[in-house]
């Protein structure tokens, strides 16, 4: 993660200290998604400082669950309010409901990072976490909601990135799943060709 980032946003400094400070391995391809997800909430998100380092750290959670069951108590000692707040509405927002923009924003830029993530294994040739339709469905499942549910977000790059990755994943998932079209036959010449 840059180090510009953890000077601006201290608390998700403190966060990610703690989570180290506490043993909790992080996987690479997580870790990866986590730095992304945040510098693009730096980058591009919406709101003040706090809603941004909120939403970052909401982000990382979303991406890498583990520290969010630890005890609230001990764990979330010397946060602010906006992250509480956040921390506490993660936990409570069912899918598919109308989302802070807290919440809002870490979900676009947490799905952003995983999908791209898949992009890159597509692009690439890697292999998948499972069939293209197991991914599909997965996708579908965490990223498939209406736009509408961002309505509360005021961050327009953001969440235009957000819906071009996921209808990009999507069509190209899609694509990988659809049977191959047997070759076009080449049409016979007809009767009447010419020679010149």
């Amino acid at each position: 993660m840059k180090p510009e980032i953890l000077r601006q946003y201290p608390l998700v400094k403190k966060f990610f200290d703690q989570v180290r400070d506490m043993g909790l391995d992080t996987a690479p391809e997580a870790a990866k998604a986590q730095a992304r997800a945040i510098e693009l909430i730096a980058a591009e998100g919406g709101g003040s400082k706090e809603e941004k380092e909120a939403s970052m750290i909401v982000a990382a959670l979303m991406l890498d669950p583990t520290s969010l069951y630890l005890d609230i108590g001990r764990f979330w000692v010397g946060y602010n309010e906006e992250v509480e707040n956040a921390v506490q509405g993660l936990i409570s927002t069912a899918p598919g409901s109308f989302m802070t923009p807290t919440i809002a924003q870490a979900t676009a830029a947490s799905g952003i990072a995983q999908l791209e993530g898949v992009a890159e294994k597509l692009r690439a040739g890697k292999p998948l976490d499972g069939t293209p339709q197991e991914v599909l469905d997965s996708a579908k499942q965490a990223f498939g909601q209406e736009m509408e549910v961002f309505s509360y977000l005021d961050a327009p790059a953001l969440l235009a990135r957000y819906e071009t990755i996921r209808t990009g994943v999507f069509a190209a998932l899609e694509e990988k799943i659809q049977p191959a079209q047997p070759p076009k036959r080449p049409a016979k010449p007809g009767n009447g060709s010419f020679d010149l």
